[in-house]
């Protein structure tokens, strides 16, 4: 499979206008840290929604100026979509206490469509049936990285509780995600911008997962530092995935 290479030229409009995007999400995410740390959750919940639609636009942006959209676009802005729909359900755990278990499953089952339906777009985008090691091992490795996690659970100081089996799928398919887009990576010799950018977006998400799990399920942090962190790294991730779009064609 050829890579093929743009010049900066070739997508200046759409960079720049996907720039632009990238730049309000981040403004729209800190006035929603602002709005989380002073307990201002109905404010906070809308300017986070405002920050993840930002990063669905920059997606769709990215994909626009190709002349038809693949089943790669397609999957990863659906993924995206997907992770909107997880910000605004776990967004409203505190703005509707009676209704967090709720909440928090639909968070957890949207975020974990959304890994499922990125390793997709990258396997049909990127993927080769000649090589089919690259695409069997990072799931391999994955049951490995999550069932580890499960075993870190008391050295960690961690209580998942009633989420265990919950945190074991959704850290497998997070894990998935992240060894795919490095396996695909690794195959295609790190030519394909798309699958570098994205690579660096996996990092970060598990990265930001790491941080959201010692504050949720651990003790003492969850301080406006730990949130800054969770927050920087998990929208770094997101736009980064949507902007590697613009790379895919």
């Amino acid at each position: 499979m050829r890579i093929p290479v743009f010049s900066v030229s070739e997508r200046g409009p759409s960079m720049s206008v996907c720039i632009l995007l990238i730049c309000f999400g981040f403004i729209s995410a800190a006035c929603f840290l602002h709005q989380s740390i002073r307990r201002s959750y109905a404010a906070a919940v809308l300017l986070k929604s405002l920050a993840s639609t930002l990063f669905v636009i920059t997606g769709i942006c990215a994909c626009s100026g190709s002349v038809k959209m693949a089943s790669a676009d397609i999957l990863v802005l659906s993924g995206l979509i997907f992770g909107l729909l997880g910000d605004i359900w776990l967004g409203l755990r505190p703005v509707i206490p009676k209704e967090d278990s709720t909440f928090l499953y639909s968070g957890f089952s949207a975020f974990s469509v959304g890994h499922i339906l990125f390793m997709i777009g990258l396997i049909l985008g990127f993927g080769s049936a000649s090589r089919p090691v690259f695409l069997i091992l990072p799931f391999i490795l994955a049951a490995l990285a999550s069932t580890g996690f499960m075993l870190l659970e008391k050295p960690m100081q961690l209580d998942y509780g009633q989420m265990r089996i919950v945190c074991f799928i959704y850290g497998f398919l997070l894990f998935a995600m992240l060894f795919t887009t490095g396996s695909l990576m690794l195959v295609h010799g790190f030519r394909s911008l798309t699958l570098n950018l994205f690579s660096g977006g996996a990092v970060l998400f598990v990265l930001s997962d790491l941080i959201l799990s010692r504050s949720f399920f651990g003790k003492g942090h969850n301080r406006p530092a730990d949130q800054i962190a969770n927050i920087l790294t998990y929208y770094a991730a997101q736009f980064l995935i949507a902007f590697s779009l613009l790379f895919l064609h």
